[in-house]
């Protein structure tokens, strides 16, 4: 990073990372967009300030790492003056779930990542109506996976029922799992052990896996 820096200079290069309210940029840590409902488009935009470095413009490219194929960018290369906002624009088809990538910046004629810049968007999962009123949200979780899933509750809904169908893997040290309002493992650093359901057959006893359990 030292060879995107001014070499006469004492002031290192840095940014700031903004979000424009109204009229108004506000200085932030990235961008993050809650939907309500999914499967719409949204434009979304960064205001970025060069700070130290050289004295003149110099050009950065934009690029994106760690994004799930929602994210595309508009702007992909700027000429950053120091101490002059520069907008940076993107737009991302809105999918259910949590969605995260970092918008980075490289220096162009250094080649190097100067800044990452956290883009997160949520939009609720689409659910499947049971009934009037009445909506199911329905979940697979791969296996060694980690997985959160957004719902949607707001101040008209009335009651909430969590549901969790999981093999039997072994005791809290080997596995543990958590819904809202239940978590089984480490609780307050003690173990909270259940025992395998009785009398049902392993899903897969040769990998150790369990029969079924339903919290």
């Amino acid at each position: 990073m030292a060879s995107a820096d001014d070499p006469g200079n004492p002031a290192l290069t840095s940014f700031t990372i903004s979000t424009k309210r109204g009229f108004v940029l506000e200085e932030t840590n990235g961008f993050r967009a809650d939907v309500l409902q999914p499967g719409k488009n949204l434009q979304g935009e960064v205001w970025i300030t060069r700070k130290g470095g050289f004295s003149g413009g110099r050009e950065y490219a934009f690029g994106l790492r760690g994004d799930d194929g929602i994210f595309k960018l508009i702007d992909t290369r700027q000429l950053l003056m120091r101490n002059r906002p520069v907008r940076v624009r993107f737009f991302t088809k809105v999918e259910p779930g949590l969605h995260v990538a970092f918008l980075q910046l490289r220096d162009a004629k250094a080649r190097v990542v100067m800044q990452e810049v956290p883009l997160c968007v949520r939009a609720p999962n689409i659910p499947e109506p049971i009934s009037p009123g009445v909506d199911k949200y329905a979940s697979i979780l791969p296996p060694r996976r980690l997985q959160r899933i957004y719902v949607r509750i707001g101040s008209d809904v009335q009651a909430v029922r969590y549901t969790m169908r999981i093999p039997y893997v072994g005791p809290p040290l080997i596995s543990t799992r958590s819904m809202p309002g239940f978590r089984w493992g480490i609780v307050g650093g003690a173990f909270v052990s259940i025992q395998p359901p009785a009398g049902k057959e392993p899903i897969d006893a040769f990998h150790n896996v369990g029969p079924l359990q339903e919290f």
